[in-house]
């Protein structure tokens, strides 16, 4: 082959490169818009439907299913062939959002919820798609960096163009953008992704395992939903805990006695997996959902001593310069770690964490201490590793599990940051100040008690980080089913 002829094969697979990114890219849009849009609308809903118990089942059962279809879907993926699965959850993502969009029921609007939750399984099975496709080690990690970074990018952009409906339109037309999304990927999925590999099944499909994952996730997120209505030591709570994991419990062992099962729990015995997942967790619980703090103590009121009293949509416009750096930050990622690694990156993210949080304890009196710090720190690192883990998980990972190990790690995720919202709000509750009229609100106690709170978990992420082995070139193979 001349030097013209290879130079020539080279930008063609680089060409081809690109638009299979932008294609899983736009794939993942539809996940983002389904998963964000609906916060901006809650406050109106309150009002149209007078019942925030049962508006929060719009998040609620969004999440149950998606919890559950990203185990199921990454793993058929794995199975029956990922690109076959992304345009069946497209599909369904689809009916599911035109189900919301066309009814003024609230129980249907959160039945369609429910089915767009499939739109979760798009991003681990376009990890196993980017696999499949991609040769060069180098390439796939920015391809992975750049699904990670567009996807937290999207989210920020679901927000603003969910509040713009909300404001200027009939707020149900933002499940019609949804679905002219996935529509627009579905045609895309169909005309540019090569058809899946033949692949062989060797044994009977799990579905048991699979389906019955479904009930201690159930279990734990009702008790979550429990928590907020009845109180945490009601006995309905307390029992929806207790039932979510003594199912989860049950489950895995179940799952560790079969040949072939459905989410192989067998994959946490590799090292780099294990590691990588505990260190997504600890990020999870508590610095990931940095929001969750920052926003009120942007509008708690001045009189409360520790409140910056800036209105909503500042505190909006604070927000969106997150979105944009946490953007770049991610599609960067991908470019640093084929240079120095992904576990360097993903090291160097979760020091900078650490350091804004340590700031924060210290610093955290003015607007734009708390925007320096989301914006330059706090945002990037958790998108840088939000694209570079599943480079690791990837890496470590036999190819035919590729998209259920990177779908355990996506259910792990939301598992973690759904208790994490509940143990940060323990915090904010040890100390309260209130004024005459009743109003009741975390003091800097409080504040301070959740810093270091969410500083210890960034320091327990940046300690599994440093222990990601070094320089994996290779998947090893599937650990043993034996036992």
């Amino acid at each position: 082959m001349t030097e013209d002829s290879a130079q020539g094969v080279a930008s063609s697979a680089n060409r081809r490169f690109w638009l299979v990114v932008v294609v899983l890219v736009m794939a993942e849009i539809t996940c983002a818009f389904e998963t964000s849009m609906i916060s901006v609308a809650l406050s109106k809903l309150y009002g149209l439907y007078g019942d925030p118990v049962r508006v929060t089942w719009l998040i609620t059962a969004y999440g149950l299913t998606s919890a559950a279809t990203v185990a199921i879907g990454s793993r058929l993926g794995d199975i029956y062939g990922r690109r076959r699965m992304l345009v069946i959850m497209l599909l369904i993502a689809t009916a599911g959002s035109l189900i919301s969009a066309l009814s003024n029921d609230l129980n249907i609007i959160i039945l369609g919820r429910a089915i767009q939750g499939a739109s979760m399984s798009v991003l681990p099975l376009a990890f196993g798609i980017l696999r499949e496709v991609v040769e060069d080690r180098k390439q796939l990690n920015v391809g992975v960096g750049v699904l990670g970074g567009t996807y937290s990018f999207s989210t920020g952009l679901g927000i603003v163009l969910g509040g713009v409906i909300v404001d200027r339109a009939d707020w149900q037309d933002m499940f019609l953008l949804s679905a002219g999304v996935a529509v627009i990927a579905l045609v895309m999925v169909l005309a540019v992704l090569p058809r899946d590999r033949p692949r062989t099944v060797s044994g009977p499909l799990d579905l048991i395992g699979g389906l019955t994952l479904v009930i201690p996730i159930t279990a734990l997120l009702l008790g979550l939903n429990s928590g907020k209505a009845e109180g945490w030591g009601s006995p309905m709570t307390l029992g929806l805990f207790a039932g979510g994991i003594v199912g989860l419990g049950a489950w895995v062992i179940y799952e560790l006695r079969q040949a072939d099962p459905m989410i192989d729990v067998r994959l946490l015995k590799i090292p780099q997996i294990a590691t990588v997942n505990l260190m997504i967790c600890f990020c999870a619980v508590g610095p990931m959902i940095y929001p969750q703090v920052l926003m009120p103590l942007l509008q708690q009121p001045l009189w409360t001593g520790v409140g910056l009293g800036i209105t909503a949509t500042m505190a909006g416009l604070v927000k969106m310069p997150t979105n944009l750096s946490s953007g770049v930050a991610g599609i960067s990622s991908g470019f640093l770690a084929q240079r120095y690694g992904m576990r360097a990156v993903v090291i160097w993210s979760m020091a900078a964490n650490l350091l804004a949080w340590v700031l924060l304890i210290f610093f955290h009196d003015s607007v734009w201490s708390l925007v320096l710090a989301s914006v330059l720190l706090i945002a990037p690192a958790g998108t840088i590793l939000f694209g570079c883990a599943p480079g690791l998980i990837i890496e470590a990972t036999p190819e035919d599990r590729t998209s259920e190990a990177t779908g355990m790690t996506s259910v792990l995720r939301a598992i973690s940051q759904a208790v994490g919202s509940q143990l940060i709000a323990l915090c904010l509750a040890t100390s309260l100040v209130s004024n005459a009229a009743g109003a009741r609100f975390p003091d800097e106690k409080a504040y301070l008690t959740t810093f270091i709170y969410l500083t210890a978990c960034s320091a327990v992420s940046l300690a599994f980080a440093f222990m990601i082995p070094r320089n994996r070139t290779a998947a090893p193979p599937a650990p043993a089913l034996a036992g």
